[in-house]
């Protein structure tokens, strides 16, 4: 029982999860590069937009997927993965067009493009539990 109420308290908590990350994902595309805490060298720019958009994508179709009613996980995930691309193409012109400390990067989006297709195989494999886990509830 006290796994139940758990799962579901969960899944009640991925919508303002999922709109937070994504307001932070924002506003952190438009903050000066210098604000950022240093993460060290090992993780480069092009490393945070990749894990940033694969997070995206995730966070995306997994909440998504647990408050609908239809089954249809694939068109989720990939409906998921194409907002998320143009929202990435929308930050990077707004970064070159509202910014002076920021340009828009065709490489940054080239990382981003790379987040969203390593979510969607990853989804694809967990795919199975993920479908389990709904059904429970």
């Amino acid at each position: 029982m006290q796994k139940h109420i758990r799962s579901l308290l969960v899944h009640k908590l991925l919508l303002p999860f999922a709109l937070l990350y994504t307001f932070f994902l924002t506003f952190g595309s438009f903050i000066e590069p210098e604000q950022f805490p240093k993460l060290g060298r090992s993780i480069t720019d092009k490393g945070i937009h990749f894990m940033g958009y694969a997070i995206l994508v995730f966070l995306w179709s997994v909440t998504v997927y647990f408050n609908s009613k239809k089954n249809i996980f694939i068109m989720v995930v990939l409906k998921t993965a194409f907002f998320a691309l143009v929202y990435g193409i929308i930050i990077e012109v707004l970064q070159e067009q509202l910014t002076s400390n920021r340009d828009g990067d065709i490489m940054d989006g080239f990382a981003n493009l790379l987040g969203i297709l390593f979510a969607v195989i990853l989804l694809y494999f967990i795919q199975p539990k993920l479908i389990k886990l709904k059904n429970r509830n």
